[in-house]
This record gives C-alpha cells, sequence and structure tokens, in this order.
C-alpha cells in the first residue's frame, strides 16, 4: 500500500516536473523569437514631412519618432548610416544589420507623382530617333531639382535634351511641365541608360584603299559606353573605301573608311544604253564627280550630253 502511494507521488512529481519544463519552454520562446528581431538600415528610405522617423525604418514600433530633420532646400539627402544608428539606439535596443553600405540616401521626391512613365516614354523614342539599331535594355529617371509646392496643378509637356548628351550612358536633361495657364516648368532630371548598338565589324584585316564589300563586314551588338565616335550605323546603298589599314575586328566609323567616288570628273566612262533587248556601248567623259545610284551628266565623242546612272566603278547606264 505504501508502495503504490509512492509510486503516486513519483508520477505525480513526474509530471509536475514536466509541466514545468514545458512551461518555461513556452516562457522563453517569446525571448528567443524576439532575440532573432533586428534593424535593417537600408541605402534608400522615402521620406514625408521633411524628417525621418522611427516608423519609417523600423515599422513594427509602437511609437514613432522624428530619426532626422531633412533642409525644406533639398529634394534628397545623404547621411552616414552611423548617425541613424546612434539615434535610433536612444529609442529601441534591438540589433541592427546596416546593408546601407556606409550612406543613406533620403528622398523626397519619391511620393510626387511626376508623370514618371510618360517621361522614360519620352526618352526613350528620343534615343530610338537618334540610334536607328538601339536596344535599350533599362532606363532610370531621376529628377534633380525640387518640385514647387504647387506642382499638383501642372503636367508634363516635353523634354530637352542637348546632342551630345545622347552619347552618354549617364547625363541631364530638362523636363518641360506646363500648368492650366500656360505657365512653363522646367525641371532638371538625371537618367541612366544600359543600351545596346548592331555596328559593323571587319571580318578580316582589309587594306588601306580597298572597296569595301559585303563579305568585308558583319553587324555585331555593341554596348552603349563602348561605342566610338563617328561610327557608322547604316552602310545599305552606299560605296564606302578604306581610308586607313583596318584591323579585323575593329568597328567601323568615318576615321577608318570614306564614301567612294565611283565616278570623278573628266573620268572616261563605259555608257551603256538599252533599247528593249538591244544593248550599245560606247564611251563618254564625266561632267561632275558620282557615287553609287547618282545621276550625272557625261559628254559623248559626238558631243551629245546624257543623263546616266552611275552602276559600277566607270560604268553608267543612259537614262
Amino acid at each position: 500500500m505504501v508502495e503504490h502511494n509512492l509510486a503516486k507521488v513519483g508520477v505525480a512529481s513526474s509530471n509536475l516536473v514536466s509541466r514545468s519544463i514545458v512551461f518555461i519552454f513556452l516562457l522563453f520562446i517569446p525571448l528567443l523569437s524576439y532575440s532573432k528581431q533586428h534593424i535593417i538600415i537600408k541605402q534608400r528610405y522615402c521620406i514625408k514631412n521633411n524628417q525621418l522617423t522611427l516608423k519609417d525604418i523600423y515599422p513594427q514600433s509602437r511609437k514613432n519618432r522624428t530619426i532626422l530633420a531633412v533642409s525644406t532646400s533639398l529634394s534628397s539627402y545623404k547621411v552616414p548610416s552611423l548617425d541613424l544608428i546612434s539615434n535610433i539606439k536612444k529609442y529601441l535596443s534591438l540589433p541592427v544589420k546596416d546593408n546601407s553600405g556606409g550612406i543613406v540616401t533620403l528622398d523626397k521626391q519619391c511620393y510626387i507623382k511626376y508623370e514618371k512613365n510618360k517621361i522614360k516614354q519620352t526618352l526613350r523614342s528620343i534615343f530610338k530617333k537618334r540610334y536607328k539599331s538601339i536596344r535599350i535594355v533599362k532606363l532610370q529617371i531621376t529628377p534633380i531639382n525640387p518640385f514647387p509646392n504647387d506642382f499638383d496643378d501642372y503636367t508634363f509637356d516635353s523634354i530637352n535634351i542637348k546632342e551630345y548628351n545622347l552619347r552618354k550612358k549617364s547625363s541631364s536633361f530638362i523636363v518641360v511641365y506646363k500648368n492650366s495657364r500656360g505657365r512653363k516648368l522646367r525641371i532638371f532630371f538625371k537618367y541612366n541608360i544600359l543600351a545596346k548598338i548592331s555596328l559593323f565589324k571587319a571580318k578580316h584585316n582589309i587594306r588601306s584603299g580597298k572597296i569595301l564589300f559585303r563579305n568585308d563586314f558583319e553587324k555585331n551588338e555593341v554596348k552603349f559606353d563602348k561605342i566610338p565616335s563617328n561610327f557608322i550605323e547604316d552602310l545599305k546603298n552606299r560605296v564606302y573605301i578604306a581610308k586607313n589599314y583596318i584591323r579585323q575586328g575593329s568597328i567601323l566609323t568615318r576615321y577608318l573608311i570614306k564614301k567612294a567616288t565611283l565616278v570623278k570628273k573628266k573620268d572616261t566612262l563605259r555608257s551603256i544604253i538599252k533599247d528593249g533587248s538591244l544593248q550599245v556601248e560606247f564611251f563618254s567623259k564625266a561632267l561632275q564627280d558620282g557615287n553609287m545610284g547618282d545621276i550625272i551628266k557625261t559628254i559623248g565623242n559626238n558631243g551629245k550630253i546624257y543623263k546616266a546612272k552611275i552602276v559600277g566603278k566607270g560604268l553608267v547606264v543612259i537614262q
């Protein structure tokens, strides 16, 4: 009987210990999960009312505090992340993970609706008009100037960008806005473009003075920031000659090639007159320079002047 009671006591003690362990485990679960919580510092924050708040950085915070006030004259503001971290620790004791790289940008423009998609679409069209074979992979735009307080009255009107800026992968341009009264507002923007352009490269070494044929070059895509000045984007319906020695793989530019003058003034030309199935050939003298497809004047041995189309080097067809 005593042994039976002792057994009951033992079971009861065991159950009590088990319950205590479970209770302690449940008690520490929130503490364990809490210890895993931390604050992440990002590279950029959108801010309102010229201030960065605790909830901007840590939305779970029950209280909101101003971490940093930003000057009203600036559209964006850069601050060392260490300054933010020191201010955050005044209100929270959680561990901080800095993913900013050391510098945090506070952006006041991101809440403003400045018709970003229309601007990007228009800028894309400008680039595509300038470069026929451009393939735009990515285009980013960022306003540089602050927007005025009455900006809601304005709508997108047009873009002004300098020709030389269209040659750069990153530069500035002006966006023009207009209100209902016709007043114009100009805001400076910055763009970054990632694109490729199809250009011509020499398939093999080409000697100086050689007339280029289709098997001398091929098209290749080149990164926008790697294109040389004076590149040639279109070789159709033109005859070109190498101005200098061209190495295999070189991009064809106006420095390396030029339009070939197939016919020069006073050249003796092989001239063809066609009349149905009848073809007559004779020699005439060119009265002016010309290239492939040009219509020039020639004079025959009989003194008669003809209009002739250049179809090859030293060869014309009388019109």
